[in-house]
């Protein structure tokens, strides 16, 4: 979607929802930390829980790193370096399992 607004957001799940039997109330949803896109989840799914993706936070922590002049210390961290890039691929292997255990 080029033109992430919130309430383009909230055109979008409302159509999404009326395609839907019976409607859409999920009980969880996962994204990533738009803002927008946050608030129109939380205002047609209020009941819902958010959860933030963890995939979307490391590659947004990787991305600041060396946009804002911090890859020197970053190199230099070599716990961070090590934990920071150990976890941005497991995300993609969380995702398989949920994946092959869901219900549905």
């Amino acid at each position: 979607m080029s033109a992430k607004s919130e309430g383009l957001y909230n055109e979008a799940f409302d159509y999404l929802s009326d395609l839907l039997p019976g409607g859409c109330n999920p009980t969880s949803v996962m994204c990533d930390c738009e803002q927008a896109l946050r608030n129109a989840l939380h205002t047609l799914f209020h009941r819902s829980s958010l959860h933030g993706c963890f995939f979307h936070v490391t590659q947004a922590l990787l991305k600041n790193i060396g946009t804002k002049g911090l890859l020197k210390a970053f190199k230099a961290n070599s716990l961070l370096n090590q934990r920071t890039r150990v976890a941005h691929p497991a995300c993609f292997s969380y995702a398989k399992v949920v994946a092959v255990n869901s219900p549905n």
